[in-house]
């Protein structure tokens, strides 16, 4: 930096100097133009290519060449406007010795300056370059440096944090290791109870399957015993109700045995028998028989039947002494259509048990129906149907068969009523 100070003011002096003895034209390019060392070089080289000037032509002449030369070297060529400038600078300095008549000692001495301006213009900036280069190498070392210093510091923070991180895998290596293992102990451990629980659960399923095993055989015993007494008890059952349908018919029997000598009168209002119904019942057989029927010694008793009702008086019950009386009673008045005593229909018909009375009480619509197809038909006991169609007698017993066979029995007659 020293030497630069130096070859900087070093013009400076030998400007004033100039000034002093009125040779301006001596001044250096680089003050007079405010040129760098790298322009006034370029501009050397740009001089040494347009070749040496004539010192002899006039003034006029050479501003104009320069003129010229330097319209013709901006407008043909591609030299840059500083290139242009220095070229100006150096053919002021060249032309400067022909603008005014000196002396040939004169001349000899501002030759001999500019000479000596331009070889210090070269030793500065030739002092430039090496300055420069001497820069551009510190710059080159430095930056090495700085790259190396650089590189070794990356490397020790890689190589550090290398070994940070391979420190922190260990580290976490040995407590994943460490939690691992307490974790497989655990497990382990939770596994053996596991397999002791299984395994006093499997022994007490085996326990509990024999247990049921003997309760099966047990049931099985059970239910083979069950199955017998029930199968026993349906028998039993089975004979039980046949001897009690037996039992039934015989009671049935009995009781209408013990009513064989009653008739059932209905539709005799309440009441009108009065205190002596033995005397009503004879007054009112010998009103509907005739008064030539005496059955003042044959009548035994006389009642009404159940708690009155009310929608129908109660059946009226009277018992005679003889059957052969009851038989005789009952032939008189199988003749009569209707029976109408003070204005009240009634029925009369044999008295049977209320089982009896129940079965002869269903062939109620098909005795209707015979009546309508004017067919003969008598009801025998105990519910015993007896039809005559056309000389031919048939008998039925059940009331759901009855009808359908006595239509395939009966005349075409019968079924067109039907």
């Amino acid at each position: 930096m020293s030497n630069k100070k130096k070859s900087q003011k070093e013009p400076e002096k030998k400007l004033k100097a100039a000034s002093k003895s009125g040779q301006t034209s001596g001044l250096s390019a680089s003050v007079r133009y405010g040129l760098t060392e790298t322009d006034l070089e370029q501009g050397e080289e740009c001089a040494e290519f347009l070749g040496p000037r004539s010192i002899v032509s006039p003034p006029v002449e050479s501003e104009n060449g320069s003129e010229g030369a330097s319209d013709t070297g901006r407008e043909g060529s591609p030299i840059s406007e500083d290139h242009s400038r220095l070229e100006r600078a150096l053919q002021d300095v060249l032309s400067s010795t022909h603008r005014e008549p000196v002396t040939g000692a004169a001349f000899s001495l501002a030759e001999h300056e500019s000479r000596s301006e331009l070889s210090e213009l070269k030793e500065m900036i030739a002092t430039q370059k090496e300055m420069i280069a001497t820069l551009a190498t510190a710059m080159v070392t430095a930056m090495n440096g700085l790259k190396k210093d650089n590189t070794n510091d990356l490397k020790k923070v890689a190589i550090e944090l290398k070994k940070d991180n391979k420190d922190k895998e260990t580290r976490l290596f040995k407590r994943f290791d460490v939690n691992f293992k307490g974790m497989l102990e655990k497990l382990v451990e939770h596994i053996e109870e596991t397999n002791s629980k299984l395994k006093r659960l499997d022994d007490h399923i085996n326990d509990v399957s024999d247990q049921l095993k003997d309760v099966k055989q047990g049931l099985t015993a059970r239910v083979e015993t069950a199955e017998q007494l029930a199968s026993n008890a349906d028998e039993k059952a089975t004979a039980a109700n046949s001897e009690c349908k037996k039992l039934g018919d015989r009671l049935a029997a009995l009781e209408d045995g013990c009513r064989r000598n009653n008739i059932r009168i209905e539709g005799i209002p309440e009441k009108r028998e009065s205190s002596s119904p033995v005397k009503f019942a004879v007054e009112l057989l010998s009103k509907i028989i005739g008064d030539d029927f005496k059955l003042d010694n044959e009548i035994a008793t006389a009642y009404r039947t159940k708690i009155p009702s009310a929608f129908k008086p109660r059946s009226f019950i009277v018992r005679f002494e003889r059957l052969r009386c009851k038989l005789d009673v009952m032939a008189l008045l199988r003749h009569k259509q209707e029976i109408i005593f003070e204005n009240n229909l009634i029925r009369i018909f044999p008295d049977f048990s209320p089982s009896t009375a129940a079965k002869r009480r269903s062939y109620i619509d098909i005795k209707r129906m015979l009546r309508e197809a004017d067919i003969k038909y008598s009801l025998l006991y105990p519910a015993k149907l007896k039809v005559e169609v056309q000389d031919r007698h048939y008998i039925f017993f059940k009331q759901r068969r009855s009808w359908k066979r006595i239509k395939e029995a009966v005349s075409d007659t019968f079924l067109k009523v039907n």
